[in-house]
């Protein structure tokens, strides 16, 4: 069985959207988790409704936590072998739960399952993840998953989880960026993923979301996730995927620098541990970064990270 957990947070205007897409999926061995996150708009009494239209529908009311705390709630009560997520403002198409579930049913070695996303759907920046339909087995599945830029899309919808894949793991709560926390964890446990073309999930744009209102306080787990995620790679010596990550840290860290609610001591602090886990030039070979991340490598490695964020940040304005 699949259970599909729903956190819902002030969501009256597009819960109904969200439940109806989820239940009209021709996938009936499911369950629906709606776990109402002390909403205080109506959306808990959506929910109580909703349940009454259909026996496949549980609803969880609880005081106010956050996303990750709604969603470690729906995994804790859920029975299903896998479970999927779906945020209360996002809908998914007909048949993507069914075509996907069919396939684990078929292959009941799967561990994990991801299918295509519209990410920002509806807005100007509105873009499609697909996948070439494949299935990595094996101790590469975390090598490939780096290798492929997995962790770039490191979203907790567009996939269908083995429910074991969470044990001992939950997502951290209080935390902004909680899917990256704990995306890497769980790939390195799965020993089979089926990247899907099959279904999509449609993710809503949202104006008032964290990634469209840069602070430091909310930006700074994303930064701090993908250096845990650094050491990793560097760990593993896989030298050439490290270096690329190294890159992108770079970029997040110089953010966090233009931030004007930053705090100095951080970021001085990663700007030094940034320079200490820095690849060596030989890592660029097969790292396929970019010309411009390419320089930025070259640039810290002559002058150090602090410098090429100092002059980042006076080239550009306070985010």
């Amino acid at each position: 069985m699949l259970s599909v957990i729903v956190p819902v947070y002030q969501s009256s205007g597009s819960l109904d959207r969200c439940a109806g897409s989820i239940l009209s999926s021709g996938y009936t061995e499911m369950e629906l988790l709606l776990v109402d996150d002390g909403s205080t708009d109506g959306s808990g009494a959506i929910c109580d409704r909703l349940a009454g239209t259909d026996s496949r529908i549980k609803v969880i009311h609880r005081q106010n936590g956050g996303l990750s705390a709604a969603r470690n709630t729906g995994i804790d009560a859920s029975c299903g072998d896998y479970i999927t997520f779906i945020d209360s403002d996002d809908e998914i198409i007909p048949s993507t739960l069914s075509d996907n579930m069919d396939y684990i049913i078929r292959h009941p070695e799967t561990d994990l399952v991801e299918y295509p996303v519209v990410v920002h759907y509806g807005s100007s920046r509105q873009y499609e993840l697909q996948f070439q339909p494949r299935t990595v087995s094996g101790d590469i599945v975390f090598q490939d998953w780096i290798s492929g830029g997995g962790n770039t899309h490191s979203y907790a919808c567009n996939k269908i989880f083995r429910k074991e894949l969470f044990n001992g793991i939950r997502f951290p709560e209080g935390e902004t960026f909680e899917d990256i926390a704990i995306c890497p964890s769980i790939i390195m446990r799965c020993r089979n993923i089926h990247y899907s073309d099959k279904g999509l999930y449609l993710y809503y744009d949202n104006a008032s979301g964290i990634s469209a209102n840069y602070r430091f306080r909310t930006q700074e787990p994303l930064f701090r996730h993908n250096m845990e995620l650094l050491d990793i790679l560097i760990d593993r010596k896989m030298q050439a995927d490290a270096l690329r990550l190294w890159t992108t840290c770079l970029n997040l860290l110089t953010d966090l620098c233009r931030c004007a609610d930053a705090d100095k001591g951080y970021t001085g602090q990663s700007c030094a541990r940034l320079d200490k886990a820095r690849p060596s030039i030989s890592g660029m070979h097969g790292s396929k970064i970019s010309f411009k991340s390419a320089l930025k490598y070259i640039a810290a490695s002559i002058v150090g990270v602090k410098s090429v964020c100092s002059i980042s940040v006076r080239c550009k304005p306070a985010l």
